[in-house]
């Protein structure tokens, strides 16, 4: 099991954080989560929790469950800004997948600005999801918040889909 990094609503169990600090760096390393979702509800690759940095030419992988079902945690790259604060959050030339819901998920809340800038990475989903086997409906690169200013640019996102027609 992996120790709880920070709370909200939820407990989140992210492999790597940066958390409360204003520049931190990730360079040229892969994060292997190796299907561990299971027993890390609410499971993370690379976590920003009211930080600030770079991540730059990393890999991240297997950030879900094993095997791959509905649960609605699993993301690959996530931001949470929620004390007010500023930060700058650059993501770029990363590769993603292997992942249960997102690829990247970026929020701020709470008053907190946060400029952002994701370019270059490539986000690879699972092919084939669908309600009937109960596969969660994967996201590529979701950004929410109205204190977020992003650019997003030149990344490729791919074998994201969902079908729900029954």
């Amino acid at each position: 099991l992996l120790d709880v990094q920070f709370s909200t609503s939820k407990n989140y169990k992210p492999v790597v954080t940066a958390a409360g600090a204003a520049n931190v760096k990730f360079q040229g390393f892969t994060v292997d989560g190796d299907g561990q979702g299971n027993a890390n509800v609410y499971f993370l690759g690379v976590a920003f929790y009211n930080a600030g940095g770079e991540l730059l030419d990393c890999e991240v992988i297997g950030i879900r469950n094993n095997p791959l079902d509905g649960g609605q945690h699993g993301v690959a790259l996530y931001g949470l800004h929620d004390d007010g604060g500023t930060y700058t959050v650059y993501c770029r030339d990363n590769d993603v997948y292997d992942f249960q819901k997102n690829g990247m998920a970026w929020n701020s809340i709470n008053g907190s600005v946060v400029t952002l800038e994701v370019t270059g990475n490539t986000v690879t989903g699972s092919p084939g999801m669908t309600a009937d086997n109960g596969d969660p409906a994967q996201n590529g690169i979701q950004v929410l918040g109205v204190g977020t200013t992003a650019l997003i640019d030149g990344n490729t996102v791919s074998g994201i889909g969902y079908d729900n027609t029954n």
